[in-house]
């Protein structure tokens, strides 16, 4: 149940419709007010740091920098602090991801605006917030079982930095292109590649391209 208290949250996304859209939705409720808002990750820390928010929510794509980069230095910074992250990216994928990165919550952007505020309470209790099937998941990991049959994704083979090379690689971005929108060295990301194409058994870089491309093809279904 909602409290008398008035929880500060800090807005992270770089789309001022959803910015305009979680300060509303938030605004109107008796336990929660936006104390902060940014479209980039940049000065993220800093206002964290000034606001002292009681939680954040952090979309995961964000122009200026990597959002599960973000998370792991919130979380390393501000070990206590409740984070919600809300993303276009599959749950299924992303969700055990951020959670393991340290947030407490995930909701994807397709789901009703107002279920972030029953998210951001959830969190705030110190609870987990999810879609059973990811919860279910992260259960049968813990416990070291799988259901019968069952063989995890191959994106689960996959660092954070790889999925990310692979995501991008399957909406038609070339090695370059990602270089230039991590703001690192095209050699680098050639590594994440090569390291990929390892790890997914795939022969060639046009293998590799194939296999992403239809990996994203099935996300957008």
């Amino acid at each position: 149940m909602p409290s008398n208290k008035k929880h500060g949250i800090l807005i992270v996304d770089d789309h001022a419709v959803v910015r305009m859209g979680l300060s509303l939705v938030i605004g109107k409720t008796p336990d929660l007010q936006v104390c902060g808002e940014s479209a980039d990750g940049g000065p993220v820390l800093e206002m964290i740091a000034r606001l002292k928010p009681a939680a954040v929510v952090l979309d995961l794509t964000l122009k200026d920098v990597n959002g599960l980069d973000l998370l792991k230095e919130i979380h390393s910074k501000y070990p206590t602090l409740a984070v919600l992250v809300l993303s276009m990216h599959e749950e299924m994928v992303y969700a055990e991801r951020t959670l393991r990165a340290g947030a407490l919550g995930y909701v994807h952007k397709e789901e009703a605006i107002e279920k972030v505020v029953l998210a951001l309470r959830e969190i705030l209790t110190g609870k987990v917030y999810a879609a059973e099937a990811v919860k279910a998941k992260l259960l049968r990991k813990i416990t070291r079982t799988k259901e019968s049959g069952e063989n995890d994704p191959i994106v689960d083979r996959l660092s954070d930095r790889e999925l990310d090379v692979f995501s991008l690689l399957g909406q038609g971005l070339t090695t370059r292109a990602i270089a230039e929108k991590w703001h690192r060295s095209v050699k680098t990301v050639e590594t994440y590649r090569a390291n990929i194409k390892r790890k997914l058994d795939l022969d060639n870089s046009a293998a590799l391209v194939r296999e992403a491309v239809e990996w994203q093809s099935k996300k957008s279904r």
